[in-house]
């Protein structure tokens, strides 16, 4: 009977033991993964305050478009430098502090182009297109705001 019980005592510890190990392998998994949302979040953040700033001393309406263009295969790059979904597992708070930044890359270029053409913004209502002349209407936003609530990672 000794040898029995020590036998199942023995099963029991390595199945305890195999159980600990493959859990173990799953928190290394997810904490890879939130690194990587955490990378993610801090290069998106980098990169979009370093074209709101080359925004901001851009002197032409050439450059301001340029700079945009730039901008937009620049971030999908930077999405494409991580696996599929590493954005989804970034937390609510950061989705939300890239999408406000977004808006605000959106907002300077809008802000520089109407300087730059002439227009005096006290005298052009918030969101207002109609009175823009044809070229600046055009250059309504990377995105709608609203496509940027879940995600900001482009699909593939």
């Amino acid at each position: 009977m000794g040898s029995k019980t020590l036998a199942k005592s023995i099963f029991l510890s390595i199945c305890l033991a195999a159980l600990f190990l493959s859990s173990g392998c799953k928190r290394e998994q997810v904490d890879s993964k939130r690194i990587d949302a955490a990378n993610l979040y801090r290069k998106s953040v980098t990169l979009i305050h370093s074209y709101i700033d080359s925004l901001e001393r851009s002197n032409d309406s050439v450059e301001v478009m340029r700079i945009a263009e730039k901008f937009d295969s620049r971030f999908t790059a930077l999405n494409y430098e991580f696996p599929p979904d590493t954005d989804l597992k970034m937390t609510e708070e950061s989705n939300d502090s890239i999408k406000k930044l977004l808006l605000l890359l959106v907002e300077t270029r809008k802000k520089k182009l109407r300087n730059l053409a002439g227009l005096d913004l006290d005298t052009i209502p918030q969101g207002d297109s109609a009175i823009l002349p044809d070229s600046l209407a055009q250059t309504e936003g990377l995105a709608h705001p609203d496509s940027l609530n879940q995600s900001v990672k482009t699909s593939r």
